[in-house]
């Protein structure tokens, strides 16, 4: 815990540097303070996420003042953000706690073709889960800090930080370069659970040898610690390794087809074994609308474990994305895909896993001020170092009234429920969840 103080505190004296030697003073800067507060009434009938025999259900109140400031000129500019979220629980008041959310965005522009991006979140909450809808704009849809659809079975909070800086070169039309590095760290208050840190340096290059034919070349290294605060920590530490090279063939200005070639090498410093996974594949992507692309690859992977016996499947990533405005005041947005990822530094540290996942999005304005949305995903989770092997299937589904009652004032009533499904029964759990919300929003400050 010492440790982490000490981050924390280089972590504050290094963004009160930045601000201070880059706060801008000259008239082409814009500089804007936005401030709100939101109080919320939480219903759950399941507060642990447990079997139907065994919920209980809360109710929990949250206080959520906020600061937004954002620095805007034309080569360089950041934005700053702090939500604290006082939380009141009605019968379980030793769970009372103060969330946190804050960020730090940071960009600027050195030279003509040169782009230097830094991005930092971080969130302190007691929630075992987020559900958040699909953004109505899908070039929103990346996030620096990666969704974690494994299971936490307590309201210990949770505390995460991750930062990333990324440098981009361009040094042709379609020729660019990106070298960046990835830093996040986890860690728990529950006295049965393991902290993570994560270091993972990158290099991805684009470089198109004619018009038709490219490339692009990627490698990224990844180290994963693990510690805790009890004897009972069971997640080695790691060094994992991979690099994709891709030839590209563009076939009109929509499509393109590819051939790709993935090698990744994993080892464990600990019990668990070593593993290469070797994954070749072709595949392509169509942009078949303004706001809809479409990408699908097949492929055989084979992942030789080092004393185990050899995995292998044929392997199919998809993704597709697409926004249908139906009509002025209705839209749907659907999104989806499948791969497989390293399930790590989440709420459990559960190794290599197949995924296949589906998002939809429905929003309708009925007046002016009085608009609703309606919200399903779907994700299933096959995690083959497991034993014996376990699959999550998740459900959510989200109904909401967002209601603008005056210019600064807005009310937010949503139901969310949630099914998981798991070949073990342990796992499985339904949860209904209702929140009503009343935010006011003052008038931004501007300053000159």
């Amino acid at each position: 815990m010492l440790q982490r103080l000490k981050f924390v505190y280089a972590l504050s004296l290094t963004i009160t540097f930045v601000l201070s030697v880059s706060w801008p003073a000259q008239a082409s800067y814009r500089t804007t303070l936005h401030p709100s507060v939101s109080v919320s009434q939480e219903y759950t009938d399941n507060v642990d996420q447990v079997d139907d025999d065994l919920k209980e259900s809360e109710w929990i109140t949250v206080i959520s003042p906020s600061l937004a400031l954002d620095v805007v000129g034309k080569t360089k500019g950041f934005n700053l953000s702090y939500t604290p979220g006082f939380t009141f629980y009605a019968d379980r008041d030793e769970n009372d706690t103060v969330r946190q959310s804050a960020s730090l965005n940071a960009w600027a522009q050195p030279a003509k073709h040169l782009d230097l991006r830094w991005n930092n979140a971080f969130t302190r909450t007691e929630e075992p889960y987020e559900v958040e809808p699909l953004p109505l704009d899908l070039e929103d849809l990346p996030r620096l800090e990666p969704e974690d659809f494994t299971f936490r079975r307590d309201r210990a909070p949770r505390s995460s930080y991750t930062s990333r800086i990324n440098l981009g070169y361009q040094f042709g039309p379609k020729d660019k370069a990106n070298l960046g590095y990835r830093f996040r760290s986890v860690w728990d208050e529950s006295p049965t659970a393991e902290d993570s840190i994560e270091h993972s340096p990158f290099l991805n290059i684009s470089y198109w040898l004619s018009p038709q034919w490219g490339t692009e070349y990627s490698a990224e290294y990844t180290r994963g610690e693990f510690s805790g605060d009890t004897d009972t920590d069971d997640t080695d530490s790691f060094d994992e390794y991979t690099a994709s090279v891709r030839l590209i063939r563009k076939f009109s200005k929509f499509v393109d087809g590819y051939m790709q070639y993935k090698h990744t090498i994993f080892n464990n410093h600990g019990e668990s074994e070593d593993y290469q996974i070797f994954d070749p594949s072709v595949g392509m992507s169509w942009r078949f609308a303004q706001d809809g692309n479409l990408s699908l690859s097949l492929g055989y992977y084979i992942k030789d474990n080092e004393d185990s016996d050899t995995d292998s499947d044929v392997s199919i990533s998809a993704d597709i994305s697409k926004g249908f405005d139906i009509s002025r005041r209705t839209s749907f947005r659907i999104t989806g895909g499948s791969g497989y990822e390293q399930s790590y530094f989440g709420a459990e540290n559960l190794g290599f896993t197949v995924f296949f996942q589906g998002r939809g999005r429905l929003t309708h304005q009925f007046t002016k001020r009085l608009g609703s949305d309606l919200s399903a995903s779907y994700r299933r989770n096959e995690f083959l170092d497991q034993t014996p092997e376990r699959e999550d299937n998740i459900y959510d589904f989200q109904v909401g009234l967002s209601w603008q009652v005056l210019r600064r004032i807005s009310l937010r009533l949503s139901n969310t429920y949630r099914i998981v499904d798991s070949n073990l029964e342990r796992d499985e759990y339904k949860e209904n969840r209702i929140v009503l919300s009343i935010t006011y929003t003052p008038k931004p400050f501007l300053f000159k």
